[in-house]
């Protein structure tokens, strides 16, 4: 069964949505330990990249 393109979207905004939620857990997690700096620039290059946005 095809996609609709409608349905196409919805699912790439829910992929996103969740791929910037399991990326805060890390983010949180390593604010705690130390290494909030390295990380948020590895996030920021890698949504950047991959995403477009």
């Amino acid at each position: 069964m095809r996609l609709k393109e409608e349905d196409r979207k919805n699912f790439k905004k829910f992929e996103l949505f969740f791929q910037f939620n399991f990326h805060r857990v890390f983010y949180n997690f390593l604010i705690l330990s130390g290494d909030f700096v390295s990380y948020y620039l590895f996030l920021d290059g890698v949504l950047f990249m991959l995403y477009d946005i």
